[in-house]
């Protein structure tokens, strides 16, 4: 008979059970809605992961072409470079030629102005030495 639960307790432990049993639903319930969370935050997560793998693609195109685009530009330079610097020789070397084509036209004008001085000296001499033969000469 001692070994024999009484109806006390046996309600009492009924009531521990269905206690139980509660707080197990609401555990329960309360994993299945962190489940849900932690899936919602996973697929979150993916979606943000997937929008920032694009992003940086897209950005990595951006800075190739930016580079394809510097190495044209380069290109572009080093062609015109060349040409550039033989245009830079040629004009050099016309104004070289100029500057000895006013110094040969300036020695030519010198050489001009000194004939004609001693044209003038020598027309001078004569008209003088022709002035001297009348006065000596006389009357023809």
């Amino acid at each position: 008979i001692a070994s024999m639960k009484t109806a006390e307790e046996f309600s009492a432990e009924r009531e521990k059970s269905h206690i139980v049993r509660a707080e197990l639903d609401d555990v329960t319930r309360q994993l299945a809605e962190s489940e849900r969370a932690l899936a919602a935050a996973r697929a979150e997560t993916g979606r943000a992961l997937a929008t920032a793998r694009e992003e940086q693609s897209e950005v990595e195109e951006q800075m190739v072409a930016a580079r394809d685009a510097t190495v044209d530009s380069q290109a572009q330079l080093d062609a015109l470079r060349g040409p550039a610097e033989a245009a830079q020789r040629e004009a050099a070397r016309l104004r070289d030629q100029v500057r000895e084509m006013q110094e040969t036209e300036q020695k030519k004008e010198d050489v001009m102005d000194a004939l004609q001085r001693e044209l003038r000296e020598a027309k001078a001499g004569l008209e003088e030495r022709h002035a001297e033969a009348a006065v000596t000469s006389g009357p023809l």
